[in-house]
């Protein structure tokens, strides 16, 4: 069908929330054709919780002290979850974090708008937040493209802004609509410790961005302190295993792009801005 889809949902000690979040999966005005749930060793009520929830499916990751958020072994989780879905031969894949909370008509919206864009993966957006590229959470993504890279995320730093990349650089697009608004039952996400920092740095640093835009995001991104930028630029600078050059070499590219756009206060030619959404990327319809 061409506006099916299935749900991957990774949760990790959200017995607080997953209820809520997998609730407004289940009562979507557009509802999903499976939902997978990977329980990343949780050590609380999150698996009693999933046990009793009908009309999923659920993973079970054994046990594990350590977080694995922002760490290739997340993206290990994530691709369970999207083993199961590529059998469901749905025509998307929604991403989703287990305290995240979609609004009734997410999906519908977003299907609607990708249909005959060129559009192969989109998100909405958090309150207070304007992104020009997908969130990972609520990221809908074209399952036809997504089999044709191999319908998993690369188990590397940065995995999930990767797959965004990589978009890009088969000459397709990605959008973020500003006017779908997620909600969160908790407020982690905004949170930037000194250790995701780090994990961002060794990310950049995998992606191919130089060492002035590095530097210039650190002290100008998501957090501004000292200490932050500091673990951010040591996580650069460790040696890390890097994406395939048609991905570094777009990001390089649009890195670029975003420095002499920001000298000249002009807009990004690889980006197209209306007052509810980002489109980026050039459209056309190379493979894979």
């Amino acid at each position: 069908m061409r506006d099916s889809y299935a749900v991957v949902v990774a949760a990790r000690n959200e017995e607080r929330c997953i209820g809520e979040t997998i609730g407004a999966i289940l009562g979507q005005s557009l509802p999903p054709s499976m939902v997978v749930v990977i329980d990343d060793g949780s050590t609380d009520g999150t698996p009693g919780i999933l046990g009793g929830t009908p009309g999923i499916t659920t993973i079970t990751n054994p046990p594990h002290e350590e977080s694995y958020l922002h760490d290739p072994r997340m993206k290990a989780v994530r691709n369970k979850g999207f083993a199961a879905a590529a059998r469901s031969k749905c025509r998307y894949v929604l991403n989703m974090d287990g305290d995240i909370i979609l609004p009734r008509n997410y999906s519908e919206e977003v299907i609607g708008r990708m249909q005959g864009s060129g559009v192969v993966v989109a998100s909405g957006s958090l309150a207070g937040e304007r992104p020009a590229m997908p969130m990972d959470a609520g990221r809908m993504i074209d399952s036809e493209w997504f089999e044709r890279i191999g319908y998993r995320y690369a188990e590397n730093f940065g995995g999930e802004m990767h797959l965004v990349i990589k978009a890009y650089a088969t000459g397709h697009k990605t959008a973020a609509y500003h006017d779908l608004i997620l909600g969160e039952a908790r407020s982690t996400g905004r949170h930037y410790t000194p250790k995701s920092q780090y994990k961002f740095g060794r990310a950049y640093r995998a992606l191919g961005l130089s060492w002035y835009y590095a530097m210039w995001r650190s002290m100008h991104g998501r957090s501004q302190k000292m200490r932050t930028s500091y673990h951010f630029m040591r996580g650069y600078l460790a040696k890390t295993d890097a994406y395939e050059p048609e991905v570094r070499s777009w990001m390089r590219r649009y890195q670029s792009e975003q420095i002499r756009c920001k000298i000249l206060r002009k807009r990004n030619p690889l980006e197209t801005r209306t007052g509810n959404s980002v489109v980026i990327g050039e459209g056309g319809s190379r493979r894979p």
